[in-house]
């Protein structure tokens, strides 16, 4: 979901007209507090927070922030340094929040800052270093089985197959969708062949994220929640 409140009631009333309550993420640049609240005021019912572009502080803030909300998280990390910093923060944050219903996510992002190029390795990579550190006797409970998300660089179930044998549970899809043809077809395509290979492989369910272009941004995942009280 972008940052405009028309947005999200397009995406609502899209949803209604469906029938199908859809958890809705915020995929945005999140740097400031006020943001985490205008968030859940849209509608929202996950934020993401990129560890690159906070620092540790700020990163340790929102993510308190967010939990005090109960929205679900998304934390994207690039490089294995990114990720200490922020399984750091969540131990700390979710140590200290012992009663929150938020849900944190682990985002590991295929595509190099430097040279923009994507790589499927990354999220394997980082995904066995995230289980190590997860293992530890000190980690809290509530996010000792956080989900590992790979993002990026995604275009077919063969894909989704290979980064699923290596412990990733959720896919973020987005430019394969729109590079060529239709994207709802696309879409389609992905989601059967994904399907298919789980009912031939006894795989259970895909965690999908899937990215629509014009900063709508649906998540096909029964772990996150959907939020449907009504916003003050």
């Amino acid at each position: 979901m972008g940052s405009e409140m028309c947005i999200r009631d397009r995406v609502s009333s899209a949803l209604q007209k469906q029938g199908t309550p859809l958890p809705l993420l915020r995929k945005d640049f999140i740097v400031e507090s006020y943001q985490v609240w205008q968030s859940r005021a849209m509608g929202a019912d996950a934020i993401l927070l990129i560890v690159a572009a906070l620092s540790q502080q700020k990163f340790e803030q929102l993510l308190a922030l967010t939990a005090e909300t109960g929205m679900d998280v998304l934390i994207e990390v690039h490089t294995e340094e990114e990720l200490h910093r922020a399984v750091a923060s969540m131990k700390k944050v979710f140590s200290q929040n012992t009663q929150t219903t938020t849900e944190a996510l682990l985002g590991f992002n295929n595509r190099d800052l430097n040279s923009f190029t994507t790589d499927l390795a990354t999220s394997i990579k980082l995904a066995k270093v995230a289980a190590d550190l997860l293992a530890a006797d000190d980690v809290p409970n509530s996010i000792r089985n956080t989900l590992f998300i790979a993002e990026s660089g995604i275009s077919s179930a063969a894909d989704i197959s290979s980064l699923k044998q290596h412990g990733l549970s959720g896919f973020l899809i987005g430019e394969s969708l729109t590079a060529k043809g239709c994207p709802q077809e696309n879409l389609k395509k992905i989601i059967a062949d994904s399907l298919q290979w789980m009912h031939q492989n006894n795989r259970a369910r895909t965690h999908g994220f899937v990215i629509m272009p014009n900063h709508i941004h649906l998540l096909w995942s029964p772990v996150l929640k959907f939020h449907e009280e009504e916003n003050e």
